[in-house]
C-alpha cells in the first residue's frame, strides 16, 4: 500500500501539487458496442509499470438510458485508446493506459451503479475512484447493449 501524502481525499492542494510535480495524466476512451454486447472502458495500469495509480475522477457520458456500472478487473481489454496524457504541458507520457472492448457479459467485479438518461453525461464519483497497483484495471461498464460509452479519466502516478 502506498503511503499518501494528503489528510483528505478531497485534498485540492495534493491533485495541483502532483498536476505541477508532471505525475498527474489524463486519457479518454469510447467504445459503440454491437448488438448483444456491452460497452466496456477500462483504465489499466500494465505490470511492471513501476507506478501506483491514484483514479482522481471519470467523466462519462452514454447516448442511451442505462445504468453505468465500475468496479475493477485486472485483465487488459483488447483496443487500446492511448496512455495517459501528462497534464503538465510538455511533460512525459504516463504508465496507465485506456483501454475498451464489447463483451456479451458485464466484466469485473462491480461495485457501484449510476442511472444516466439518454444523452447524460456526469463525473463518476466526483473525485478519488479508486487505487491501482501494477497490473490492475478500474473498468466502466454500461448495462445496456448495443450502445456508446465515453469516459474520460484523471489519474496520478506515485
Amino acid at each position: 500500500m502506498v503511503n499518501v501524502p494528503f489528510k483528505r481525499i478531497d485534498d485540492l492542494g495534493f491533485w495541483l501539487s502532483e498536476l505541477r510535480a508532471g505525475r498527474a495524466f489524463g486519457q479518454r476512451g469510447s467504445i459503440s458496442a454491437g448488438t448483444g454486447n456491452n460497452p466496456h472502458v477500462q483504465l489499466f495500469n500494465p505490470g511492471g509499470s513501476g507506478v501506483t495509480a491514484l483514479v482522481y475522477a471519470a467523466t462519462v457520458s452514454t447516448t442511451t438510458a442505462q445504468q453505468i456500472l465500475w468496479g475493477f478487473y485486472d485483465t487488459a481489454l483488447s483496443s487500446l485508446h492511448g496512455t495517459g496524457v501528462n497534464l503538465l504541458r510538455g511533460g512525459a507520457a504516463g504508465k496507465c493506459d485506456v483501454r475498451s472492448q464489447a463483451s456479451t457479459s458485464l466484466l469485473g467485479t462491480l461495485i457501484h451503479e449510476q442511472e444516466f438518461a439518454a444523452s447524460d453525461g456526469r463525473i463518476l464519483p466526483p473525485v478519488w475512484l479508486g487505487e491501482l497497483g501494477e497490473g490492475e484495471g478500474l473498468i466502466v461498464v454500461g448495462n445496456t447493449q448495443n450502445t456508446l460509452l465515453r469516459l474520460g479519466f484523471r489519474w496520478v502516478e506515485i
